[in-house]
């Protein structure tokens, strides 16, 4: 007896699993022929804005704040002693180029937070390391960490241009008191997140010590410790130049303490444009390399969206 629907079409059962029967020539067996269908209220993976799309955002914001701080800086809205227009900035930037002083004082300024980013770099990521393979060392040295980074590290400046006079050598050692503590504690809080179902299950099935560091312990670690690298960044041109405000130079933060001591705001603010600029395409480079590290976590996060 044929079951039949309100229109006399018959209905057909569906094929049970492994069943190939009334699928379509070619397909592959245990599977029906047709298109996927998405579950019911199931959302389809949600993509982000193209880069196109954000790039044109980001310019559409930079000429209309441009253009606004231009026209209430001609209306006299704005003093232009204080604040310049944008126009007078592109200006000085122009000149500064031409005449070589901002290509100088840009390779002081560079080297200064280069070397110390560096060196902190270094520094914090194996002393993370070394807080996390020794509970002793870190219960012990946790309050005198705490302290150090808690004190202001402006206030030491004049004890570093004392010890090591004025030059680069003390700016470089400010940048480096202002990093460090950053890159260890993010490397050691990276380390200490990593599942211990993991490297539990690891240990069972006789991974050595060096296998556990190179596929668990540091894959779990290196998006904390690219965190602590873009906070790093920052302040290490924020050191950099300061350092030169307060001790003199001949880098960026000298310019600008010589440029604003004479109420010469466009030279200011072009020196400031160049140290954003810079430290912009620096960012992005940290970008890049933690992509590259972590592109199977990008993967990952696709086939979480995907299921």
């Amino acid at each position: 007896m044929k079951i039949t629907a309100s229109g006399g079409q018959p209905i057909r059962r569906a094929a049970p699993e492994g069943d190939t029967t009334g699928a379509s020539p070619g397909a592959p067996a245990g599977r029906t022929a047709g298109p996927a269908v998405r579950p019911v209220g199931a959302k389809p993976p949600r993509r982000g804005p193209g880069r196109v799309k954000v790039l044109s955002l980001q310019l559409l914001v930079v000429v209309v704040l441009a253009g606004l701080w231009q026209l209430l800086s001609v209306r006299g809205t704005l003093p232009g002693i204080y604040v310049s227009r944008p126009t007078s900035i592109v200006v000085a930037l122009y000149h500064g180029f031409a005449d070589g002083s901002l290509t100088a004082a840009l390779g002081v300024t560079m080297y200064e937070t280069v070397a110390g980013f560096a060196i902190a770099t270094v520094a914090g990521i194996l002393g993370g390391m070394a807080l996390y393979e020794s509970p002793l060392l870190e219960r012990v040295s946790r309050p005198f960490l705490t302290a150090a980074n808690n004190m202001p590290r402006l206030a030491l400046t004049s004890l570093f241009v004392l010890w090591l006079g004025v030059g680069s050598s003390a700016h470089i050692v400010l940048v480096v008191t202002m990093v460090f503590f950053v890159v260890l504690l993010n490397t050691y809080s990276g380390f200490s997140s990593c599942d211990r179902d993991y490297l539990l299950l690891a240990k069972v099935l006789g991974a050595s010590r060096w296998k556990l560091f190179a596929s668990f312990l540091f894959p779990a670690a290196v998006p904390a410790i690219f965190v602590g690298l873009q906070l790093g960044l920052t302040y290490s041109f924020m050191g950099a130049v300061i350092g030169e405000i307060i001790t003199g130079g001949s880098g960026l933060g000298a310019l600008i303490a010589t440029y604003a001591a004479t109420y010469d705001s466009a030279k200011v603010f072009a020196d400031l444009l160049l140290i954003g600029i810079v430290a912009t395409a620096l960012s992005g480079l940290i970008k890049v390399v933690e992509s590259r590290l972590l592109g199977w976590r990008r993967h990952e996060l696709r086939g979480l969206v995907k299921n």
